[in-house]
C-alpha cells in the first residue's frame, strides 16, 4: 500500500513538472512569434508607407483628370468657352466659364440667376434661370503643381481672377488673393489648347496629365520619381 502511494506520488511530480515544462515552452514559442511579427511588421511598414502615398498622389491626379474631362463635356453642352486653371506649387485649381460674367446677371442664393431685360413694350422685367455655380477645388496635402522655373529674362505668365470671374465661383473669396496660370481652355467643338499638368508629392513622386488640343482628351503617366529636375517648393 505504501509502494503504490509513493508510485502515485511520484507521477503525480512528475506530471507538474510536465505541465511546467509545457508552459515554459509555451511562453517562448509566444515569444518567438512576437518577434517574427515585429521583424516582419518592420520590414512591410516602409512598403505600406510607400503604398499610401502613391494612392494619395494618384487619387488627386485622377481627381485633376476628371475636371479636366468635366470641363470638355460641359463646354459641348453648353456651347461655350470653358476654363481649367491651376495654383503653381499650390494645391488649387478651378474650372469656370472663360468668357467674364454677364454684368445683367446678378447670382442670387441657391445657384439661381436672376436676369433682367426690356421686353418689347417698354417694361423691365427679371426671369430666374437655374444656374451651377463653380467652385475651387484642392488636393489633399502633401501635393502640389509643379511648375518649371522660367529661364533668365523670361516673365511667368500668372495671374489673379478678376472680380468678374470671381462671381462664377461659390467660395470666390477664398481665391481672391490666388495667382494662377494660364488657362487650359476647352471649346464647344470639343477641342482644347495643348497643356501638361503636373502633379507633385513630398517625395518627389510625380504624375503628368497630357491634354489634346485636337480631342480634349486627357492621358495620365505612371507615377514615377522626378529626377533632373527642381522640384522642391521654394
Amino acid at each position: 500500500m505504501i509502494r503504490k502511494r509513493s508510485t502515485q506520488l511520484e507521477q503525480d511530480a512528475n506530471a507538474v513538472d510536465l505541465q511546467r515544462g509545457r508552459s515554459a515552452f509555451t511562453l517562448l514559442e509566444l515569444l518567438i512569434v512576437v518577434s517574427v511579427i515585429a521583424v516582419i511588421a518592420g520590414l512591410s511598414w516602409p512598403r505600406l508607407t510607400r503604398f499610401l502615398r502613391q494612392q494619395q498622389i494618384e487619387g488627386n491626379a485622377e481627381q485633376v483628370r476628371q475636371i479636366l474631362d468635366r470641363a470638355r463635356i460641359e463646354a459641348v453642352e453648353e456651347g461655350r468657352i470653358l476654363q481649367v486653371r491651376f495654383e503653381p506649387e499650390g494645391r488649387k485649381y478651378v474650372l469656370l466659364p472663360y468668357d467674364p460674367v454677364d454684368q445683367s446677371q446678378t447670382v442670387q442664393s441657391q445657384g439661381v440667376v436672376s436676369t433682367s431685360f426690356t421686353d418689347p413694350s417698354g417694361s423691365r422685367t427679371t426671369e430666374g434661370q437655374t444656374k451651377e455655380t463653380y467652385q475651387v477645388y484642392e488636393m489633399t496635402e502633401g501635393c502640389r503643381f509643379y511648375i518649371e522655373r522660367a529661364d533668365p529674362g523670361e516673365t511667368s505668365n500668372f495671374s489673379r481672377l478678376g472680380e468678374e470671374w470671381l462671381g462664377h465661383l461659390e467660395n470666390g473669396f477664398s481665391a481672391r488673393d490666388t495667382v494662377w496660370t494660364a488657362p487650359i481652355l476647352y471649346y464647344p467643338d470639343g477641342s482644347a489648347t495643348d497643356g501638361i499638368v503636373t502633379v507633385v508629392d513630398e517625395q518627389n513622386r510625380f504624375i503628368e496629365l497630357f491634354v489634346r488640343g485636337l480631342t480634349g482628351a486627357v492621358r495620365s503617366t505612371k507615377v514615377a520619381m522626378m529626377e533632373g529636375r527642381n522640384a522642391t517648393s521654394n
